[in-house]
């Protein structure tokens, strides 16, 4: 028979687990910023091409060595999956289980490793990307380039998206539109923001960490889009 105290911790780890998958995807974030996993997981480190592919639509294409690591614990698993990018988590309650590729850095993704269930059997991930481009005002990529509808953009043509918006809005603060942006994850070393990037916003040389550009794009953008009275918020 189960001693009283384990039976308390399992019954706190279903109630963890449980909760962890209805109020987003399996990962937390500390009031530092430090991201952590909950739960086993395994790391693909993915190549320029497939941040640029991430980066410009939403999703990924494994080739044959990922596959091959991702079909020992997923069978089924697909070619072709939607990507979540790991800066936000929320508005998503998910009470079954599904193996989501988490864009974890901007080289890796990481994909929760889950125990299959006879009632519930694991979800594989969509092909799709998670926001459909029409709701989304840019994608950027991990060296602050923007892309919209799987093409690299300008930022002034983001403003401009947002001045249009703005124009249409309705006066009932109610009923004006709201889009998205996808914030990419870190990058683990050093890196270089994109350098047409740096010309476009007009940044120091001295200043090209993507780590710190990234934040301040998105702030500016969310800044300027409420200004002009449209709402402005991460997505996946």
């Amino acid at each position: 028979m189960m001693s009283r105290h384990l039976f308390y911790l399992a019954l706190a780890s279903l109630l963890f687990q449980s909760k962890a998958l209805a109020d987003g995807l399996p990962y937390h974030t500390g009031d530092s910023g430090n991201r952590a996993m909950m739960g086993d997981y395994i790391a693909l480190r993915i190549s320029k091409p497939q941040i640029e592919e991430i980066s410009k639509t939403g999703v990924i294409s494994f080739d044959e060595q990922q596959l091959k690591k991702l079909h020992a614990f997923y069978p089924t698993f697909h070619t072709i999956a939607g990507v979540a990018s790991s800066t936000f988590n929320d508005n998503l309650e998910r009470f079954e289980s599904s193996a989501d590729v988490i864009w974890w850095y901007a080289d890796e993704v990481r994909i929760p490793l889950l125990a299959s269930q006879a009632k519930e059997p694991v979800e594989m991930p969509g092909q799709k990307a998670w926001t459909p481009d029409r709701q989304v005002l840019t994608r950027l990529a991990p060296d602050g380039a923007p892309y919209k509808n799987g093409k690299e953009t300008s930022y002034r043509d983001i403003l401009a998206a947002i001045d249009a918006l703005a124009a249409k809005a309705s006066p009932n603060p109610s009923e004006r539109p709201s889009v998205c942006i996808i914030v990419p994850p870190p990058h683990r070393g050093w890196a270089e923001a994109n350098a047409q990037v740096v010309k476009q916003l007009g940044l120091e040389s001295s200043d090209l960490d993507p780590n710190k550009v990234i934040p301040r794009i998105y702030e500016f953008l969310e800044t300027y889009a409420h200004t002009k009275g449209i709402g402005l918020s991460k997505c996946w």
